[in-house]
């Protein structure tokens, strides 16, 4: 199991028997594969370090695999046979690709609906609402461009969350925390 700073910094902001009762949750979870039920900030926070905990598994399940063994001749002799054709896909929709655009935006709408999730990702990245809201316009922009739609909710936002580690929201000069505006869902680019 693997402790990041983000999980110490966003827990440490809680009162201390809800400090309790997230590592709880994350030891429970990522050494026993068990989730605790949580109630109030404790699940908010517990609810954004879980799909860290989640691929930190994933990778320790992985490990645990017997791994393939082949020589590289035999590797290379699979290289040399090869179809005498290209597949042909005769099946071709047009209306495929706008559907799942429609479906990702529908999807993504719902997020920028869930002000609970907003006022958790503020509170944790010490952003505005307004900020974070214009970041998932941009990672919904970005998903578009690259065809990579969303299947539902819970896969969008984690998604988002890790696509944010990467493509940070610039942080603001004195930036003290505020409750969220939340009159900034109004403005939906949707």
């Amino acid at each position: 199991m693997i402790i990041y700073r983000s999980f110490y910094e966003a827990i440490k902001g809680l009162p201390k028997e809800d400090q309790a009762e997230v590592w709880n949750a994350v030891y429970s979870y990522a050494l026993d594969f068990v989730e605790v039920e949580l109630e109030g900030m404790a699940k908010v926070v517990f609810t954004l370090i879980k799909p860290q905990l989640d691929a930190n598994i994933a990778k320790y399940k992985n490990g645990l695999k017997e791994k393939q063994k082949k020589s590289k001749t035999e590797a290379k002799d699979k290289q040399i046979i090869s179809k005498p054709e290209g597949n042909v896909n005769d099946n071709v929709n047009d209306n495929e690709n706008k559907n799942d655009i429609q479906s990702h935006n529908e999807i993504l709408r719902k997020l920028w609906y869930n002000k609970m999730w907003l006022e958790s990702l503020s509170m944790l990245w010490k952003r505005e609402i307004k900020d974070i809201l214009d970041h998932l316009n941009k990672f919904r922009l970005e998903c578009i461009l690259k065809e990579d739609y969303k299947a539902n909710e819970k896969d969008a936002k984690e998604h988002f969350v890790n696509w944010s580690k990467y493509n940070a929201i610039p942080e603001p000069q004195g930036y003290v925390y505020k409750r969220p505006d939340l009159s900034s869902l109004e403005r939906n680019p949707f």
